[in-house]
């Protein structure tokens, strides 16, 4: 009889153990919510404070399942015609190249500094290299590293590419070993 519950009380001691550490590992994880909603299935984010800067507030490195960084997902405040702009820039480290881009919020105007917010300007950028810093131009595009602005909204767009510019220069500074 003192055996059985003997064993209940170790039975019933490890499931509160268990319980305890589970809710200790959560209390750990000071990941913020608005990045966990970027993360997939099995994936980790971890913040690199040592490569943010004046432009790049905040920047994590997204782990798959078996820990290897995947992508670079960066918050970037660069300052537009009438004020501040707040990009989400996520950047896929293998390939190397911008894979989303995002205005999280602007001040620009609706008629020409808010067209720069929406998706026909936004594809401009995707799949970019990060090798080298993106250049704005007026009329039309000669290379690959060459964005045409916003007819009308050419600071608005500058202060956009300035913002990717400088999660370029980040990624770069994370491939050189910097972590």
């Amino acid at each position: 009889m003192i055996e059985i519950k003997h064993r209940r009380l170790i039975y019933f001691s490890a499931i509160i153990i268990v319980m305890a550490l589970a809710a200790v590992i959560k209390l750990w994880d000071t990941t913020p919510q608005y990045v966990k909603e970027y993360l997939g299935e099995g994936e980790a984010a971890r913040r690199v404070r040592a490569l943010e800067d004046d432009k790049v507030k905040e920047l994590y490195i997204i782990t798959d399942r078996k820990r290897e960084p995947v992508q670079m997902l960066q918050f970037v405040e660069t300052v537009g015609y009438n004020g501040l702009i707040r990009l989400q820039v996520k950047l896929d480290i293998q390939k190397q190249k911008l894979v989303d881009l995002k205005i999280l919020s602007h001040q620009e105007t609706d008629n020409y500094g808010g067209y720069a917010a929406e998706d026909w300007f936004m594809a401009r950028f995707l799949e970019k290299s990060t090798a080298t810093d993106l250049n704005l131009v007026k009329v039309m595009a000669q290379s690959k590293d060459e964005i045409v602005a916003v007819t009308g909204a050419t600071i608005t767009s500058q202060a956009i590419v300035d913002g990717v510019n400088a999660a370029f220069n980040a990624f770069r500074n994370y491939k050189e070993g910097i972590k």
